[in-house]
């Protein structure tokens, strides 16, 4: 009886992990089916390039590597090392080449991020929102990068526990997470604001002892103040990783970058006016979301993981293409949508899942033939 009651315990965790495998493998047929209509390729080339060589050459090779583009030089210190560490550590055990053990670490990663959104979504609201939740956010056209050599997966999964581990108040669990969440890239100090948040809270309210939050606020930013701490001493430079992301156009400007480019949109006329104007709408529209989470009574952590990833994706200069891939992570953002639509009809509901399954695999076979994500 009490094996029975484990299995049927985790049923929904699996039907939510199905769910998230069958959307991704569409969006890797559709891919498939554009490469072959553009000529563009193969699909294993497609899902490798980018960001996956910077990481499979680290993996191979190590830190310090500096190739001059037309943007600038571009550092391999700009890269945080979870992924290349998984790469080298899957390489002998599972005869791959390190290019592929990404995939095969980005992948897994991926399925676990889908168990933990649902897990720790459904424990602040209920299964069927849970459900939803996933849903939006396997959907989202970038999610794309989920079945690519990339790190969003391994962020996803921990940011995704660390929170569930927050709302069980398991603190130093969600410390030790929280720090792996540092090393898998710079997006990862959302994560650790908000767990530190949460945690520190927890602390002043009189929620939890303070001797059982204390660990997690020291361990959290362990994680990405050692690879900051690292890349300094490799540098000699105290802001070295700094230096590094400036020859990648990547730097805080306050959001300064993104409203001039917007705002050029705006200015040009014909379709840039509709798609910049469109990009105001969006914004306000994720503001308006994280406002809604608040009034839905989400945990903090939701809040403050959103707000500080919403200012890392658009308070930054550079590249804009990359800038959607960002917020993949921000699946606390669709909680409070999926609340709404859980009082839709099943079989509305449905439709409207195939429909956007459908739609959005196409999508994001166009944005990754068509640039760099």
């Amino acid at each position: 009886m009490a094996i029975s009651g484990k299995v049927s315990a985790w049923r929904p965790v699996l039907a939510a992990v199905g769910l998230f495998l069958a959307v991704r493998v569409l969006g890797v047929i559709v891919l498939g089916g554009i490469l072959r209509l553009r000529h563009d390729g193969g699909l294993h080339h497609m899902l490798t390039r980018y960001d996956g060589q910077w990481y499979r050459r680290i993996a191979e090779h190590g830190y310090g590597t500096t190739i001059s583009a037309h943007d600038g030089l571009h550092s391999d210190y700009a890269f945080f090392p979870l992924l290349p560490l998984a790469e080298r550590a899957l390489h002998p055990l599972l005869g791959l080449s390190f290019v592929d053990s990404g995939l095969v670490v980005n992948w897994c990663a991926s399925a676990v991020a889908a168990a933990g959104i649902f897990a720790v979504t459904a424990r602040v609201t209920s299964r069927r929102v849970a459900m939803i939740t996933l849903l939006l956010w396997a959907v989202y056209p970038y999610a794309v990068v989920l079945s690519m050599s990339y790190t969003e997966g391994l962020l996803c999964a921990l940011a995704a526990w660390a929170l569930y581990a927050v709302v069980g108040r398991r603190w130093l669990l969600a410390g030790v997470l929280t720090a792996l969440a540092g090393l898998t890239r710079p997006t990862g100090a959302a994560v650790v604001a908000a767990v530190c948040v949460s945690a520190l809270l927890a602390g002043i309210q009189g929620r939890d002892r303070w001797r059982r939050v204390v660990p997690a606020v020291v361990v959290a930013p362990l994680g990405l103040l050692g690879y900051l701490a690292y890349v300094g001493v490799r540098q000699r430079n105290p802001m070295g990783y700094f230096h590094a992301t400036e020859g990648w156009q990547r730097t805080w400007d306050d959001g300064r970058y993104f409203a001039h480019w917007t705002w050029r949109l705006v200015r040009t006329g014909g379709l840039d006016t509709v798609g910049g104007v469109g990009l105001i709408v969006l914004i306000l529209a994720m503001v308006w979301l994280v406002v809604l989470g608040i009034r839905d009574g989400l945990p903090v952590g939701f809040t403050v993981f959103s707000v500080v990833l919403l200012a890392m994706t658009f308070g930054t200069s550079g590249y804009f293409g990359s800038r959607p891939r960002y917020l993949v992570p921000a699946f606390t953002l669709l909680v409070p949508l999926a609340a709404r639509l859980a009082h839709w009809r099943a079989p509305t509901r449905i439709a409207l899942g195939v429909l956007l399954a459908v739609s959005m695999a196409c999508l994001g076979g166009y944005v990754l033939t068509t640039g760099a994500p």
